[in-house]
């Protein structure tokens, strides 16, 4: 066990119990008290908890504002341009969306606006629905569009590519456009993707920033560091390219 005394750990995590008021909360003492331990991918998870029905909520890759006019679109979440993995339900070609736009209803249903945006997208995650978009806050000037929502996940991923991009961003002018910016999320699949995306994409630099916040792990990193001290052995230019 380490070197662990594990039943005096056992009785100084017991002793906690008796402030324990939900299942959750055992589970939070267990948690602490594995953590004891020098050792890594240890979990704790099952038990009587008590769980609730999960509904799914539709999404739209945005960021809500309220006035006295109804809901608005006070922000599309757009990452990079080339970033072709997911965009907002309302960054499409041919959709006159923009925004400061007004959203007054969803599936022909008035979004309440005593109510949070979302609750209108119940039930609607991935699936096609129809928006009533209005730009100045007419009603009698909307137009109906077909959409469809974004899942949780997408949601999700979508901001977190944007996150991204704006570091990619900050980093270039801050920099004066010297130095590139790779993201690893971690060093399994995901992490090789980004490397090899960012760094070949921004070769022209004069050095990098790599930001590994948040990492998730994966396996070694030598597969990265090989890359990233690789020399150049020779350049291929074409006569007329």
């Amino acid at each position: 066990m380490h070197g662990l005394d594990w039943e005096a750990v056992g009785k100084q995590y017991e002793d906690l119990l008796g402030d324990a008021r939900t299942r959750w909360d055992v589970s939070f003492l267990q948690s602490n008290l594995v953590s004891e331990l020098s050792a890594g991918h240890t979990y704790t998870f099952g038990g009587d908890n008590e769980n609730i029905q999960f509904k799914s909520n539709g999404f739209l890759g945005i960021d809500w504002d309220l006035d006295d006019k109804g809901y608005k679109i006070k922000r599309i979440v757009k990452p990079a341009p080339w970033d072709t993995e997911i965009r907002s339900a309302l960054d499409r070609s041919g959709l006159d969306v923009a925004e400061g736009n007004y959203i007054h209803s969803v599936n022909g249903i008035s979004i309440d606006p005593a109510r949070a945006p979302n609750a209108a997208f119940e039930n609607l995650s991935g699936k096609v629905v129809s928006i009533q978009i209005r730009k100045d806050g007419n009603l009698a000037n909307s137009k109906r569009h077909i959409i469809k929502s974004l899942t949780q996940g997408e949601e999700t991923q979508l901001r977190y590519l944007e996150w991204i991009e704006n570091n990619r961003k900050k980093v270039d002018e801050l920099s004066d456009g010297k130095l590139g910016y790779v993201y690893m999320s971690n060093t399994a699949g995901r992490g090789q993707l980004e490397l090899v995306k960012m760094y070949y994409g921004q070769l022209e630099k004069e050095g990098f920033i790599i930001d590994e916040r948040f990492n998730g792990g994966g396996q070694l990193a030598d597969r990265f560091l090989e890359l990233l001290t690789r020399p150049v052995v020779y350049n291929l230019h074409w006569r007329h390219g």
